[in-house]
């Protein structure tokens, strides 16, 4: 167990302390009475439902640590938002009736680029000055609005497939 689940069971040990000091006597006192006047299928069920919210809470305790020890799925889980950002903004274009197709390029070419800067941070054995121009053509690229896309999609669109090109030239 890593030293994140250390600490998420320090912190929730010390708000169900507080909780306890605060509300628990009361609560628990109403929860018996509630018990107490249940009948027997009620009471299956009440302990099913105790039971199950047991389960889902060590399912989300090791959820929690399995996702703070693998980078790899803490990048799923922001490429989710990125995704639910940019179907958003899609929809938001749509509204507003702007170019689409537009956006949905641009969508694809921030990708392309990210992919080619993960590639070079890789390889070694690549330029560094292609690699600056590489930033600098994604910088330029995720500042574009609206207005200018159609401007400069298709220089961005050829410059990328260059770039592709020259990282994926073996190394001499």
């Amino acid at each position: 167990m890593g030293k994140s689940y250390f600490h998420f069971t320090i912190w929730y040990k010390n708000l169900l302390h507080i909780y306890w000091k605060l509300f628990g006597k009361q609560y628990l006192d109403e929860v018996f009475i509630f018990y107490v006047r249940m009948d027997r299928e009620q009471k299956q069920t009440f302990i099913l439902n105790i039971i199950k919210f047991f389960i889902w809470v060590i399912l989300l305790i090791f959820s929690y640590q399995y996702i703070q020890e693998n980078p790899a799925e803490k990048v799923s889980l922001l490429s989710w938002f990125q995704v639910i950002y940019q179907k958003g903004e899609i929809a938001y274009y749509r509204v507003t009736g702007k170019n689409v197709d537009a956006i949905k390029q641009k969508h694809n070419l921030e990708q392309y680029f990210q992919e080619l800067i993960r590639i070079t941070d890789e390889r070694s054995c690549i330029d560094s000055g292609i690699i600056s121009s590489l930033h600098e053509d994604y910088a330029l690229l995720r500042s574009l609005r609206s207005s200018d896309l159609s401007k400069y999609l298709w220089d961005l669109s050829a410059a990328v497939i260059e770039y592709d090109e020259v990282i994926q030239r073996p190394c001499e």
